[in-house]
């Protein structure tokens, strides 16, 4: 498997490449750097098959529509999202066959209605429904956001194996390689699973969301 961040910025998204069948998943990407992920694409000739969204965003406009025109892919998320062009909607418990690769979306509402996180045999990548140590997890007074369906999902993530390496949607500030087995064991002197850290409104929050959510 090939797996690699792509971003310079807090915004993380990642790039995930089946070695069998050269299939390719983007996750996350961010409008600004999508002729960035197309050239990375070409260079690692890899054959992009999807484009994934882990939920609605917030503070920045999604890249996927207009990777998905531009690559011929399939734009996926959730079937709860409220973005038109989605051409393939998925449920809790769907599986991505990439070929040797099977990736797997939990749908864990409470950031958003339509967050998911992506299981891969080694890893985790959690959107903004979990964020590392002191990030804290991602907020619930955005629209559509529930502590309660948070809390319940954070519940049944904590079902899988300490093992799984976590990558989130945000690193607000540079943080160390870390399993699931970890966060569950935050130190002290980081938030507990359940906090949200309590901050302004993300800047393009305005322009974004209702961006995102009317494509």
């Amino acid at each position: 498997m090939l797996f690699k961040q792509l971003n310079p910025h807090s915004c993380q998204t990642y790039l995930i490449v089946d070695d069998e069948t050269n299939k390719a998943c983007l996750v996350d990407p961010v409008l600004e750097h999508v002729d960035d992920y197309l050239r990375i694409i070409a260079e690692d000739n890899v054959h992009l098959s999807w484009v994934v969204d882990t939920h609605t965003h917030a503070d920045h406009i999604s890249g996927s529509p207009a990777i998905s025109d531009r690559a011929d892919c399939h734009y996926v998320m959730h079937a709860s999202a409220p973005a038109a062009c989605v051409s393939l909607r998925i449920k809790d418990g769907y599986h991505l066959d990439m070929g040797h690769l099977k990736l797997t979306f939990i749908h864990t509402p409470g950031h958003s209605p339509d967050s998911v996180c992506l299981l891969l045999p080694d890893r985790l990548l959690t959107g903004d429904t979990l964020l590392l140590d002191s990030d804290g997890i991602g907020r619930n007074d955005l629209q559509g956001g529930s502590a309660d369906e948070h809390w319940n999902s954070l519940q049944r993530l904590l079902q899988l194996p300490d093992g799984l390496l976590v990558f989130p949607s945000h690193q607000y500030c540079p943080h160390p390689l870390s399993t699931w087995g970890e966060q569950k064991r935050r130190p002290e002197e980081a938030p507990p699973l359940w906090a949200f850290i309590v901050i302004s409104l993300p800047v393009a929050a305005d322009v974004a969301l209702p961006y995102n959510v009317q494509q």
